[in-house]
């Protein structure tokens, strides 16, 4: 998954990604090193394979470039569909992130122009907190899936961001609203008679290693470039300043997860 992320870092590609996109600054376009933003997106895309498998026709909502339903395509039994609201990005999904049970689509997250009940699996990754209209969303989700299907969305943890911040605002400027735990577990069970919420964060041991050597990063950072930072800290402080997929987990513990990933099942009767 990390070469999949690393695919066509090429400067003059990401030059021409950031003319493209730069407006929002909410898409893993950067050719920066690895850092644990991305290795939490991975860690998502990664636990959603164990539920596109064995299942029909999969669709991804706000799949931006195309990084993750590329890699998903490859575990993907039936057709997988990806859409976005912007045609920048997906032009690049479609001109660099390819399968062939892969199409891409321009279409609004709150107006799905797809047929009810024709999707087993839905995903869609870090959008409630950009919408207008998040109830017309999962109304249109609960529309799209059939009857026993899954959908499976991320979100940040307002509780987390709240204490880490310490000011009551959006995580960033570009979302709308962001959820409370207690908040997103009411909005998902009008639509699904099975909620299961987790949530991602950082393993007690990382943290534990992360507050004996923090001041590294800090230390070297306008010094020394961050794969020479990397192979100091591996070789005397048996400690990576990069956090990576391993250092991460999903549990029920939501007070120390920045994000939050939920598991539906089982469409209600929506009216």
């Amino acid at each position: 998954m990390n070469k999949l992320l690393r695919k066509q870092r090429l400067w003059d590609f990401f030059q021409d990604i950031e003319r493209l996109l730069s407006p929002t600054k909410e898409r893993l376009i950067s050719p920066r090193p690895f850092n644990k933003w991305d290795a939490m997106h991975t860690l998502r895309y990664r636990f959603a394979t164990k539920f596109i498998g064995t299942s029909g026709r999969v669709l991804d909502v706000g799949c931006g470039i195309g990084y993750g339903a590329c890699f998903l395509a490859q575990h993907a039994q039936q057709e997988f569909v990806a859409i976005d609201v912007s045609k920048e990005a997906i032009t690049m999904g479609v001109c660099h992130y390819f399968h062939p049970n892969l199409s891409y689509v321009v279409m609004s997250a709150e107006y799905l122009a797809l047929r009810s009940e024709s999707f087993d699996v839905v995903i869609s990754f870090e959008v409630i907190e950009h919408l207008q209209n998040y109830r017309n969303y999962l109304s249109e989700i609960h529309r799209v899936l059939t009857h026993d299907g899954i959908f499976i969305a991320s979100t940040p943890n307002r509780n987390w961001w709240d204490r880490e911040i310490g000011v009551r605002r959006p995580s960033s400027p570009y979302h709308i609203k962001e959820f409370y735990p207690d908040e997103f577990h009411i909005a998902l069970e009008q639509y699904f008679e099975e909620v299961e919420i987790f949530g991602e964060g950082i393993k007690p041991q990382r943290v534990a290693k992360s507050a004996r050597f923090g001041f590294i990063p800090h230390l070297f950072k306008q010094m020394i470039p961050m794969p020479f930072q990397r192979l100091l800290t591996r070789r005397f402080f048996g400690y990576d300043v990069c956090i990576s997929e391993s250092d991460l987990e999903l549990v029920k513990d939501l007070d120390r997860s920045p994000y939050m990933v939920a598991i539906c099942r089982a469409r209600t009767n929506v009216c």
